[in-house]
């Protein structure tokens, strides 16, 4: 259970955002188990085929993004997204800066026992990025934004007629929010309790998230990552 603790002021500067970079790295978890994505199965297959194209290196290094255990993330692949524009290449260079240590450091964090990938070189891993993202996202991503940003408007209006609360409580059935703490079940070994301090509180939603999730590090911007509405449209 991840808990995020929020003051009135907190409140005040919750604000969204969507990511194409978001999407790109964790349509990963789709391939890796089409079982829990059915609705994508059809892009799965699509993009299975064309991936069988590509550079046995690349593959390689993109099937190293999810951990083993957990199919967690490395946290720096998925910066919460700042204010819009947001775009595929200003992320790709926001990842390309990312310090190696701290490259290193998240891939430590989510691999924990297990022999570390041959390369966490954040210039290489945004370089098969960029081109999976040609490859598997670009094709279809005026469309996969059209649901995103329906999604970004219900939850604006939700939050205007119902209220903060009641739009935070909505994100997902495994979400509560009471007593200004925000409460989110991402996975049974992810638990920590963060103040969010006046960092403000990104709520981004996904199309490939088989539930809501959060930053693998407590020490993150504070971010909730949720399943978006209408992904059967898709």
């Amino acid at each position: 259970m991840i808990t995020y603790r929020l003051s009135v002021d907190d409140l005040a500067h919750v604000r969204f955002a969507c990511s194409p970079l978001l999407e790109t790295v964790t349509s990963l978890w789709a391939l890796r188990r089409p079982e829990r994505h059915p609705v994508h199965l059809p892009w799965i297959r699509r993009t299975r085929a064309a991936l069988a194209g590509a550079a046995l290196d690349d593959i390689a290094l993109l099937n190293s993004l999810l951990a083993p255990e957990h199919d967690w993330l490395p946290d720096f692949l998925t910066p919460r997204p700042g204010e819009p524009p947001h775009d595929i290449a200003g992320e790709l260079d926001r990842l390309r800066r990312t310090p190696p240590e701290r490259a290193l450091a998240d891939f430590r964090a989510v691999y924990g026992t297990h022999p570390l990938p041959r390369t966490t070189d954040p210039v290489v891993i945004a370089g098969v990025l960029e081109r999976y993202w040609e490859l598997a996202v670009a094709p279809h991503w005026r469309r996969m934004r059209e649901v995103l940003e329906a999604d970004l408007l219900h939850r604006a209006q939700q939050a205007a007629q119902d209220g903060t609360a009641a739009m935070l409580r909505d994100l997902d059935p495994r979400v509560s929010f009471s007593d200004g703490e925000l409460r989110l079940y991402a996975g049974r070994a992810l638990r920590y309790v963060v103040a969010v301090a006046g960092r403000g509180l990104r709520l981004v939603p996904t199309l490939f998230a088989p539930q809501t999730v959060a930053p693998v590090g407590p020490d993150e911007p504070p971010c909730v990552i949720y399943r978006c509405r209408g992904i059967g449209t898709l």
